[in-house]
């Protein structure tokens, strides 16, 4: 996969260094996302999902393969969204952080991504952490407390409630009785 990568954007024996500096401030991902892993390299994941991001920060800015000219502007956006969503769950999420990685107004990305998905971006982001957190209790035997802290909530009432909200039980109930909790 990343000698793919590598190949699109451009990178081989006989070019072997890529020039990533950009005008663009907000291009600065890359940059920012070095010092992070420097800053945070105690945190193993968390490093990993900064060398994910890079990878897509260099696919996105230099690859040399044409992305399919049909998908729409608004398909990338949502693309965007879900993929920023998916990197970023375990932290605290605002509409003006995802706003401003697509550069759009918030009340217009909002209104875009629900005609796209039938989700708000709130819904979506709710759902994904519960649905990770359900995988985190079924497969795990980490405590309730570090899976709600994982899946982006600072104090375990408030993922325990959210948590019962979406299944219709708690997470303690749910990793006793796994996904049989759900059809009660």
């Amino acid at each position: 996969m990343f000698l793919a990568l590598l190949k699109e954007i451009g990178l081989g024996e006989n070019s072997p260094v890529l020039d990533v500096s950009s005008p663009n401030s907000r291009d600065d991902i890359f940059g920012a996302s070095i010092n992070e892993i420097f800053e945070n390299y105690e945190r193993e994941y968390y490093c990993i999902a900064k060398i994910y991001e890079m990878m897509d920060f260099l696919r996105k800015e230099h690859s040399h393969i044409d992305e399919a000219s049909a998908e729409s502007q608004q398909l990338k956006y949502m693309r965007t969204v879900i993929k920023y969503i998916q990197l970023k769950f375990s932290e605290q999420i605002t509409m003006e952080n995802i706003a401003g990685i697509c550069g759009l107004n918030r009340s217009y990305l909002s209104r875009l991504f629900h005609d796209a998905t039938g989700y708000t971006i709130k819904g979506y982001l709710q759902t994904y952490r519960m649905q990770t957190a359900q995988k985190m209790l079924r497969e795990s035997d980490l405590s309730i407390s570090y899976i709600g802290n994982a899946v982006g909530y600072v104090d375990i009432f408030t993922f325990s409630k959210a948590f019962k909200k979406h299944t219709g039980c708690s997470p303690s109930s749910y990793r006793e009785n796994g996904s049989a909790a759900l059809a009660n």
